[in-house]
């Protein structure tokens, strides 16, 4: 059986394509790695979209990792539906195919992202560690957007104290 993507014939169908690691053992567990992976990122916008900070640094991360500008990335999703993750990972694929993203997103209608990776002979362990790149990105910017709100937590507390023991020295005063 063989696939055809816009006029290349694909080597075997998902069972049989091949990676860069020798058993399907292997293959069947970056199949699996990557829609785990690339579910994870479509669901990064969710959590972040409450933080304007946290946002732009996972659409900036999308970015870099699927090598399109985040202007571009905002016109496919207009065009497509398509989530994040999916976009890079679509994106991932068209350029380490060097083919356009229209090509690789209109396969998608009939097949899977690893069989498509597979068939355009991309690795799916980059395109998992691109995915990886971005969930890591935005743990880092939740950590230190955390610290930065602890920190401001503190100080604002701070003057909170300051603030009272001032009032209560003004009140002491008063009462001597």
């Amino acid at each position: 059986m063989t696939f055809v993507l816009s006029g290349m014939a694909a080597a075997k169908p998902a069972t049989h394509a091949k990676t860069t690691h020798a058993s399907g053992t292997d293959d069947t567990k970056l199949r699996l790695e990557l829609a785990k992976e690339t579910t994870t990122v479509n669901g990064l916008m969710g959590q972040v979209s409450s933080r304007q900070e946290l946002k732009q640094d996972f659409l900036n991360s999308v970015a870099h990792e699927s090598g399109v500008s985040t202007q571009e990335l905002a016109n496919q999703i207009q065009k497509t539906g398509m989530n994040y993750g999916d976009l890079l990972v679509a994106n991932a694929i068209a350029t380490g195919a060097s083919k356009k993203f229209d090509q690789v997103e209109a396969s998608h209608s009939s097949l899977s992202w690893a069989e498509i990776a597979g068939a355009y002979k991309v690795g799916l362990d980059t395109i998992i560690t691109k995915l990886k790149n971005v969930s890591a990105a935005v743990a880092k910017a939740e950590s230190d957007l955390q610290a930065k709100d602890q920190k401001a937590q503190a100080a604002a507390d701070k003057a909170a104290r300051d603030a009272a023991a001032k009032a209560a020295a003004a009140r002491h005063r008063r009462h001597r």
